[in-house]
């Protein structure tokens, strides 16, 4: 009943919440952030038991802040900017059967409901046709649980040898961990359990995210950290065509969130060595094409722009096409090879 509770809970709050928020990339309950994604939902459910179990006098054992975090993990997408939960993706079905233009019918029944059971949704005030939309409640259904199969079953193949003979790290879990083991230390005051480190953090987030907030929600509020000049909304600064980096093809924004840098911190050395090391490269590569005449005009596009659009972007510009050989092509790598491998 409380898996049932919660998933109804934030099936219905989380994407009004992520669409009323100032920046819903920032304040989402579910994740912030871009790319690397930092899980904030497992977080404030663990918190929120912690404090109900205190109020109650009731010991929660870890066990069940194990599951607490399972439910937060697969959860936080109901409740985040990523899956934009208003205006694309699912949603975006049932908006084309009424603002594609006459006669243009793409998805069938099974995906959306007829134009007209959808079109009272507009004004609203009017009952809602339960029946013709179980067969798209009961598709997108089974697909989000075939998602969720799937991604349990590479969990499965990859846990021995992730978990037991390269002890992978798993930062987003880690944090978590660290924050149940202090709640449910053997030390009486929070205080002594949280320890000085966790509560000068605690205060160090709430002086660098109460301006932005304030920023965010009152215009006349003064922008003490510059976020409101050239910052995409998980907090990175982009480069714009007049900036002295502009040259550099290859590079596009930087993320000036502390909280990404935190997570930085927990990763191996050898993993932020390769991570730098090989963005080097790409940025090498990218500027020896520009000079040869490949991407043209990237430059004059600003941040995201030099990823995503028009045809001489990162993604699918020539030469290097480079979603086909990341996207796909490492990621496919990746899994063939631990297929292998296990």
């Amino acid at each position: 009943m409380p898996i049932i509770l919660l998933t109804i809970i934030f099936g219905f709050f989380g994407p009004l919440y992520t669409s009323l928020t100032p920046n819903a990339s920032w304040y989402g309950l579910g994740s912030i952030g871009c790319k690397l994604l930092l899980l904030v939902m497992p977080l404030f459910l663990i918190m929120g038991a912690a404090i109900i179990g205190r109020l109650l006098g009731k010991t929660i054992n870890l066990t069940t802040y194990t599951f607490i975090y399972a439910i937060g993990t697969s959860l936080y997408i109901a409740a985040s900017n990523q899956g934009f939960p208003l205006g694309t993706t699912i949603p975006g079905y049932f908006f084309d059967r009424i603002s594609l233009a006459p006669g243009v019918d793409p998805w069938p029944l099974l995906w959306a409901p007829s134009a007209d059971v959808i079109e009272p949704m507009v004004n609203g005030g009017a009952l809602v046709p339960w029946a013709a939309w179980v067969p798209a409640f009961s598709w997108w259904g089974m697909e989000s649980v075939s998602f969720a199969l799937f991604a349990l079953g590479w969990g499965v193949v990859w846990r021995r040898r992730w978990v037991d003979v390269e002890k992978v790290p798993f930062p987003q879990t880690q944090i978590s961990m660290q924050f149940v083991n202090r709640i449910t230390g053997a030390e009486k005051s929070l205080r002594a359990r949280l320890g000085l480190p966790m509560l000068v953090g605690m205060m160090l987030g709430i002086v660098f995210q109460l301006p932005l907030l304030l920023a965010y929600m009152f215009p006349w509020f003064p922008d003490i950290y510059g976020w409101r000049t050239n910052t995409c909304s998980m907090g990175a600064q982009y480069l714009t065509p007049d900036s002295p980096l502009a040259g550099i093809a290859g590079f596009a924004q930087f993320n000036k969130d502390p909280a990404v840098g935190a997570i930085f911190y927990m990763a191996p050395l050898n993993v932020l060595f390769g991570a730098w090391f090989w963005y080097l490269i790409f940025v090498i590569l990218i500027q020896v094409a520009f000079t040869m005449g490949y991407y043209t005009g990237i430059t004059g596009n600003p941040g995201c722009g030099r990823v995503w659009c028009g045809t001489s972007g990162y993604r699918v510009g020539d030469p290097f096409k480079w979603d086909a050989f990341s996207s796909a092509g490492v990621t496919t790598g990746i899994f063939i090879s631990y297929i292998a491998l296990n």
